[in-house]
């Protein structure tokens, strides 16, 4: 069989321009599938992993990597279509984060989603990884619980990356972008640091595709919606069945 490659996540994962999860499937040509999505949370993540898997029976020939996104996110299906608007403090009132929200308990909300994956994929017996936006902060009794699970993550992008690198000049015109999302650079670097088997084997790629991204920034006038990546990132695939 094929080898497949499955990409799940936010917006760090799927974005504008290319991320992590594409530089990663340029090693896949012919089955690539990227699930990622702006604004999505953990619960999210994991329902697109479960659709995924029963559409197309993942196989220990696959390579399926998921990063998880932060635990103050919350995803609901509304109307036929989902709504991820990141962090509850983005569209909550504050009289309800203040009698409804407990970031302990989302924090045991979505360590379980991540150790039921966890456990499907150690069953079908592939090779996975589990990354993050940002690690996450657990108390002694959740890291005792849970610590198998926490001892496969690998490091995040804010470890990585930090929190500082951006604004960040590109290319030789020292453009200027302005988006707290990592540019394909960056994500070499994270890759590099975390699955370097993984990096693209055109060792220039990223830098091309960096200076690409500039262009796009300049002369869309600093709009995120311009990117045309050739690659199918499958997102319809899902979309379809459900």
């Amino acid at each position: 069989m094929t080898p497949r490659f499955f990409a799940f996540g936010c917006s760090f994962t799927a974005y504008a321009w290319p991320s992590w999860a594409d530089l990663v499937g340029t090693h896949f040509p012919e089955e690539y599938y990227n699930y990622g999505r702006s604004g999505a949370g953990n619960s999210y993540i994991f329902n697109r992993f479960i659709q995924a898997h029963q559409v197309h029976k993942f196989t220990k020939d696959d390579l399926v990597i998921v990063q998880w996104s932060t635990i103050t996110r919350e995803d609901r299906y509304l109307n036929g279509a989902w709504v991820t608007k990141g962090s509850v403090q983005n569209f909550y009132t504050d009289e309800f984060i203040r009698n409804y929200f407990d970031e302990t308990g989302y924090l045991i909300r979505d360590i379980a989603l991540v150790a039921a994956v966890n456990t499907i994929l150690d069953q079908i017996g592939c090779e996975y990884y589990f990354t993050a936006l940002e690690s996450f902060n657990v108390n002694e009794n959740i890291k005792e619980v849970y610590s198998d699970v926490l001892s496969i993550m690998k490091p995040s992008y804010f470890d990585i990356l930090g929190r500082g690198y951006n604004p960040r000049t590109v290319g030789v015109d020292n453009v200027v972008i302005d988006d707290y999302h990592p540019i394909p650079g960056e994500h070499l670097h994270y890759i590099n640091k975390v699955i370097p088997q993984w990096a693209p084997a055109d060792v220039t790629l990223a830098d091309r595709l960096d200076k690409l991204t500039a262009n796009g920034w300049i002369t869309h006038n600093k709009c995120w919606d311009f990117y045309d990546w050739p690659i199918d990132r499958g997102f319809e695939n899902i979309e379809r069945e459900l």
